[in-house]
């Protein structure tokens, strides 16, 4: 029985080794060991954010939602925001997850939620929601999750080739022209935001304006 376990042992040695390697490059920081301020748009980190810190107000759509500024978004609420929104994400898997945002926080009272017309079509149907549940509370299946392993994978290159985690944002560094008018004026928002917001909901006729577009493209 001894030398059997003793066997069992080292056969799992390169198993613990390679899960310690994964828990270190993993990208997604799941087990909180890299630094607090990690950021990412995946959403299994905003899964695990949201289950962590269950916020009465939440965001959900695709990536247009997903790269708001979550400090500006609070400061204007008034309160914490969960930011559940995330790249490609479908109208169907944004649904599923306000569902089960909705059984992990019943006092949720508010949500801003938005579809594109890209995604709004029978063809673009992703039903990626019951994978990130059981993933987001469940290490095991994270740590056996194909996409995540290949993922790693690429973390290890990346560290070898002294590139930065691409995991994480690449944050534009803003100058003072971004924050204040030339008169010296502190801007009430960022200009690109601003720009983005004029052009969004102050044009005239938005039917023209997409239809501009569409012919220049």
């Amino acid at each position: 029985m001894t030398k059997l376990l003793k066997k069992l042992a080292l056969a799992m040695v390169p198993v613990v080794i390679y899960f310690a390697i994964f828990i270190y490059f993993e990208p997604y920081n799941y087990f909180g060991l890299k630094h607090n301020e990690y950021v990412s748009d995946s959403a299994i980190v905003r899964v695990r954010n949201f289950l962590a810190d269950p916020a009465d107000v939440i965001i959900l759509g695709d990536s247009r939602m997903a790269h708001f500024d979550i400090d500006l978004v609070e400061s204007i609420v008034g309160e914490d925001v969960g930011q559940l929104a995330f790249g490609g994400a479908s109208i169907n898997e944004s649904m599923d997850l306000l569902e089960y945002a909705l059984e992990e926080n019943p006092d949720i009272h508010t949500v801003y939620f938005a579809a594109s017309f890209y995604t709004l079509n029978e063809s673009y149907y992703k039903d990626r929601m019951s994978s990130i549940e059981t993933t987001a509370t469940n290490p095991f299946a994270y740590m056996l999750n194909f996409n995540y392993n290949i993922e790693m994978l690429n973390e290890i290159k990346w560290f070898i080739l002294g590139i930065k985690n691409v995991a994480e944002p690449h944050h534009k560094d803003w100058t003072d022209e971004d924050y204040f008018y030339e008169d010296g004026t502190k801007r009430p928002y960022r200009k690109n935001l601003m720009e983005y917001a004029d052009t969004k909901f102050t044009m005239e006729d938005p039917v023209a304006a997409f239809n501009d577009w569409l012919n220049k493209e």
